[in-house]
């Protein structure tokens, strides 16, 4: 606590509290006084460059990297003090540093690797402490689940600390389009679980940009055909689900661009026979879900012709019961989920 006093003091007696902020001719002198033979000028360009914040970080990063250890450690030790400040920018931008300090091997590198480790645990603990749960390995995050957490805006704003991560499920009602722009604080991500979540089509925006994602289950949500279209450059993607959303047929031909697609779940959406024609763009399909939507016989062929699918819902569908004998006769070993049929034999 006394510390935390002690800077904010600092902050508001530093001569441009009320003036301009710092030059970066004035940034560039106290980092020269970083290595004064004279204490008090070495104390006082400390403190200065702590007070600058943002702007004294990039020049601080050499310093930091010094070969010479006493300029090294003062220089690391503003850093890390920033990289603990209450100003959100001053905080990322100093985070963002020891990041790039921690590449390598060299003393600083481990140093500055374990004030992010602790940092990750702290930041941990206030997630948990929101409602989430985490999965590690090793000192990475894997997987963060955010389905419990009611308070999302103060859960998303920690998700920077955790880029590594490649899962994060929000199952929940209190994610939102405003919530999804924080993913791209998690670059890595390779699959998201957003059902039942309040995203919309603004959302899918963000999404649209996570180069790494494979998996999207965004099923009874808010995202529409409109919003479909918006993630048809996601070449990448292998699953797109969007279980009872208001999605039609158009919304399926907007997906014809993800060649790579295995599995695509349309059930409880407003998709016809002319939505299933739509299927023949996917080659690689495996895994297609169908169920209560108002297909009939007449998209037979098509199903047919997906020579690579291995599970396909029929639930409550108009497709006969002779129509599904000619899907199981021409793909023997595609399994169907539709056995509790009333007009099955």
């Amino acid at each position: 606590m006394a510390r935390s006093v002690t800077i904010f003091v600092t902050l508001l007696s530093a001569p441009w509290a009320n003036a301009a902020p710092p030059t970066t001719d004035d940034i560039r002198r106290w980092v020269h006084d970083l290595d004064d033979p004279r204490y008090r000028v070495r104390d006082a360009a400390s403190k200065q460059l702590l007070a600058a914040g943002p702007p004294a970080v990039a020049a601080l990063l050499n310093p930091a990297a010094s070969a010479d250890a006493e300029v090294a450690d003062r220089a690391f030790k503003i850093l890390a003090e920033m990289a603990d400040s209450a100003d959100g920018p001053t905080e990322r931008v100093a985070r963002d540093a020891l990041r790039k300090l921690a590449v390598g091997s060299g003393r600083v590198s481990v140093t500055a690797a374990a004030v992010l480790i602790k940092r990750k645990h702290d930041y941990a603990g206030r997630l948990t402490a929101l409602g989430a749960r985490l999965e590690f390995e090793g000192d990475d995050v894997t997987d963060i689940d955010l389905d419990d957490v009611k308070e999302m805006a103060d859960a998303t704003a920690l998700l920077g600390e955790f880029p590594e991560t490649k899962y994060l499920s929000a199952s929940t009602k209190a994610f939102d389009d405003a919530a999804a722009k924080c993913l791209t604080l998690l670059p890595n991500l390779e699959a998201v679980n957003l059902f039942q979540a309040s995203l919309g089509d603004e959302g899918l925006k963000t999404i649209a940009t996570l180069k790494k994602l494979r998996r999207i289950t965004m099923g009874q949500s808010n995202v529409t055909d409109a919003g479909l279209k918006t993630i048809s450059g996601m070449t990448q993607l292998e699953y797109v689900g969007v279980r009872g959303n208001n999605v039609t047929d158009a919304g399926v031909k907007h997906l014809q661009p993800l060649k790579n697609l295995t599995g695509l779940y349309l059930g409880e959406t407003k998709v016809t026979d002319a939505g299933v024609a739509e299927l023949k763009a996917f080659a690689k399909l495996q895994q297609v879900y169908l169920h209560d939507t108002d297909i009939t016989d007449a998209c037979l062929p098509n199903l047919i012709g997906l020579k690579d699918l291995e599970m396909l819902t029929l639930q409550k569908t108009k497709i006969t019961f002779e129509g599904r004998a000619k899907i199981k006769a021409a793909l023997p070993a595609l399994e169907i989920t539709d056995e509790g049929r009333d007009d099955a034999p």
